[in-house]
């Protein structure tokens, strides 16, 4: 009986070092985990920054279309009213160069008439 004791003293010695490795493993593990946890939630708070970073930028983007749709539709009025402008300008030419035949139509009628008066008192 005194041989067996031997071999179970061993084995206790055995377990005890296996616990204390599997303790060491299980410690290794639990700081892995801290560290990826800590990776994880460091990388969901720069993914939600990048979210709203996003959404941010999404919103600028609608509101400088808004702008170029108001900018552009400001200048096709600008071009309907320049359009009108250069028309009613042509007419206004048109109206001034029939104005000035009529004005020189009307002093040759008056120079004329200043000749016949002239040639009727002489």
């Amino acid at each position: 009986k005194g041989t067996r004791l031997a071999p179970a003293k061993s084995s206790n010695v055995q377990d005890s070092h296996e616990i204390a490795a599997l303790k060491s493993a299980n410690d290794d593990l639990d700081s892995k985990l801290a560290s990826l946890t800590a990776q994880y939630e460091k990388t969901m708070g720069e993914l939600q920054a990048r979210e709203a970073t996003i959404v941010h930028l999404e919103a600028t983007i609608e509101r400088l279309q808004a702008d170029c749709n108001s900018s552009e539709e400001h200048v096709k009025q600008l071009i309907q009213h320049l359009e009108q402008s250069h028309c009613d300008l042509s007419t206004a030419m048109s109206d001034a160069a029939m104005q000035h035949r009529d004005l020189e139509d009307a002093r040759a009628t008056i120079a004329a008439r200043d000749a016949t008066l002239a040639e009727s008192q002489a």
